[in-house]
C-alpha cells in the first residue's frame, strides 16, 4: 500500500514539474487553469471512450438541459460574420414577444458592447433572475439604425419536442433541439 501512494506523489511530482516547464518556457503565458483541465479531460478520456470531464460550465449548462429551464430572455444565439446574431427566438418567451428575430445583430448587452465577447460570455450577461431588466441594442438588415429592446427576464421552458394532431389520422413532430455533446 505504501508503494501505490509513493508512486502516486512522484507522479504528481513529474506532472507538476511538466506544468511549471510549460509555463516557463511556453511562447505565450499559458493560463494554469486551462492546463490543468486539459489534463484532467485527457486523464478521464484515457480511462474509455464513454468517459468525460465535463467544466463547471458544462456541468451547468447540462443541467439546464436536463431540468429544461433557465432564467433569460430565451433566444438562439450564435457569431455569423463575426457577429453575434440570433439564430432563432424560443417561441412564447420575452425574447418573442419583445419582437427579436432570426438575423438580428446584437450590438449592446446592457452598457457591454459584443464584439469581442465570447458566445458564453454573451449568453452570461443576457441570463439573470426572473423578474430584472436587460437591454439589448439592435440592428436588422432594412433598419437605419440600431434600436434598443427593453427585456424583463423570465423562466423559460425548453421543449425539446412539440407535438399536436392536425386532425384525426395525421399528427405534426416538430424537434426543437437535440441534445448537445460534449466537446
Amino acid at each position: 500500500m505504501v508503494q501505490a501512494k509513493s508512486t502516486s506523489y512522484e507522479d504528481l511530482k513529474t506532472f507538476t514539474q511538466a506544468l511549471e516547464l510549460v509555463k516557463r518556457n511556453y511562447v505565450e503565458n499559458p493560463d494554469s487553469k486551462e492546463l490543468i483541465q486539459g489534463a484532467i479531460k485527457g486523464m478521464i478520456f484515457s480511462l474509455d471512450p464513454h468517459s468525460s470531464y465535463m467544466t463547471e460550465r458544462q456541468f451547468k449548462e447540462m443541467s439546464m438541459d436536463i431540468k429544461g429551464e433557465f432564467q433569460g430572455v430565451g433566444i438562439q444565439i450564435g457569431v455569423k460574420n463575426q457577429q453575434l446574431t440570433i439564430i432563432a427566438p424560443i417561441e412564447d418567451t420575452p425574447g418573442y414577444r419583445a419582437g427579436l428575430a432570426a438575423g438580428d445583430k446584437i450590438l449592446k448587452i446592457n452598457d457591454d458592447w459584443t464584439k469581442d465577447l465570447s458566445i458564453e460570455q454573451a449568453v452570461d450577461r443576457m441570463r439573470g433572475p426572473r423578474g430584472t431588466p436587460v437591454r439589448l441594442l439592435i440592428f436588422r438588415d432594412g433598419w437605419d439604425k440600431p434600436r434598443e429592446f427593453k427585456i424583463i427576464r423570465d423562466v423559460i421552458k425548453v421543449q425539446s419536442v412539440k407535438s399536436k394532431m392536425l386532425d384525426d389520422q395525421i399528427g405534426y413532430v416538430k424537434i426543437i433541439q437535440f441534445p448537445r455533446p460534449n466537446s
